[in-house]
């Protein structure tokens, strides 16, 4: 049977010429004899592919979900900077009470839930100003240390002149030989001081950004371990708690879009851009390989099949017509 091209769900944000490029399926075939070899080569190529597209899935998946959790953790954290009136945080309000409402055990884990997320978010807020502070340190030492370097290198500049023209015999530039050899010297020990305080800014940083990726992950677990007691709820429960997250999301998304939070969420809003970014090339990289499964001649593909099947029947008849004559023949 030739293969059926499955309906797109949306059209790709990909070039037709992209996708022919990634499916590598030759050009059709100019000559119908040589459609089997096109067709097999269609039905091998078909395979890879969308062995490719089911890993290319799982990864956008898993980033869209790294989205989600990114941007339900901004809604967390915004709730105290939202205005009271505010309609995403209302519905956010709103999909509390549903989910209290259907199951009441519910109740105690969300209040803990919420006071385990408050003592990390006021973490997760230090060691971001301290992250924000030691880059902001680091930057000055590396200004100071390439300020520091351009001197040394134009007063070890002017010493190696003065080397040059000693040589070719201007012995009276000895002495200032000296006095710029010492100044270079002096520059050299700039240079490596500022490269020890710029190590040591870096060093601060790096410190500062290992306790924001702790609270971080800290906060993640938090959320996996009220996912799984809430998920072993009824059905009802999951579709609250999904309304939940999804009012979270709409509340992050918020949030970001007002300028007047631009300071108290920057670190928030580079990292949502960021995962934002990714997820969209994981979505390209989904439309590209669907689409690369679709880029081949279907009617050259069902002509080869077809041909294989009539040589096949041919051969089966070849090979069994001296058995059915000789029997009728008996």
């Amino acid at each position: 049977q030739p293969m059926a091209a499955e309906p797109l769900a949306q059209p790709p944000s990909v070039y037709a010429f992209e996708a022919k490029a990634l499916a590598d399926y030759g050009p059709p075939p100019a000559a119908f004899w040589a459609a089997p070899l096109y067709a097999y080569r269609i039905v091998t190529r078909r395979g890879a592919l969308r062995r490719d597209l089911a890993t290319k899935q799982a990864e956008a998946e898993r980033m869209r979900k790294r989205l989600d959790d990114a941007l339900v953790a901004l809604g967390d954290r915004a709730r105290a900077l939202a205005k009271g009136g505010a309609p995403a945080l209302e519905r956010v309000r709103q999909a509390e009470e549903l989910l209290r409402s259907r199951d009441g055990a519910l109740a105690g884990a969300m209040d803990a839930h919420r006071a385990a997320l408050a003592e990390i978010d006021a973490r997760l807020a230090a060691a971001e100003a301290e992250l924000a502070r030691a880059r902001d340190e680091e930057s000055r030492a590396a200004a100071t240390r390439d300020a520091a370097d351009e001197e040394h290198k134009r007063a070890d500049a002017k010493v190696k002149r003065i080397d040059i023209e000693i040589r070719n015999g201007a012995s009276a530039r000895v002495s200032e030989r000296e006095t710029a050899a010492a100044e270079a010297a002096q520059k050299d020990a700039r240079r490596a001081e500022a490269e020890g305080k710029l190590q040591d800014a870096r060093r601060v940083a790096l410190a500062a950004q290992a306790k924001v990726d702790a609270a971080q992950r800290e906060r993640s677990e938090q959320e996996a371990r009220f996912s799984r007691q809430s998920g072993t709820r009824s059905s009802g429960v999951d579709d609250a708690h999904g309304h939940l997250r999804a009012a979270l999301v709409e509340l992050g998304r918020a949030m970001l879009a007002d300028p007047s939070l631009a300071a108290e969420l920057g670190a928030a809003r580079d990292e949502v851009a960021r995962l934002e970014a990714t997820s969209s090339k994981h979505a390209d990289d989904v439309a590209l390989h669907d689409t690369a499964l679709r880029a081949y001649d279907a009617p050259q593909v069902f002509l080869g099949i077809a041909l294989v099947a009539l040589a096949l029947l041919i051969l089966l008849g070849v090979v069994f017509f001296p058995l059915i004559y000789r029997s009728f023949a008996s």
